[in-house]
């Protein structure tokens, strides 16, 4: 969960800075980003997976 701006409003987290509810989210939910490093190539199915849980990827224009 480091680096990907987790954060809960329980007690637990505003002394520990981590919870049980972070730690649940993180492992179902994977928060990787292309700014965090590139996407790798799974040749045998021709995609890019996430490099952090082997998913596949999905990329999203976001205008600015």
């Amino acid at each position: 969960p480091e680096g990907y701006g987790w954060s809960c409003t329980c007690k637990g987290y505003q002394f520990r800075r981590t919870c049980k509810h972070v730690q649940q989210a993180a492992r179902e939910q994977c928060q990787w980003h292309q700014n965090y490093g590139a996407a790798q190539t799974d040749e045998q199915h021709d995609r890019q997976v996430c490099p952090e849980c082997g998913g596949p990827t999905v990329y999203v224009r976001v205008a600015v």
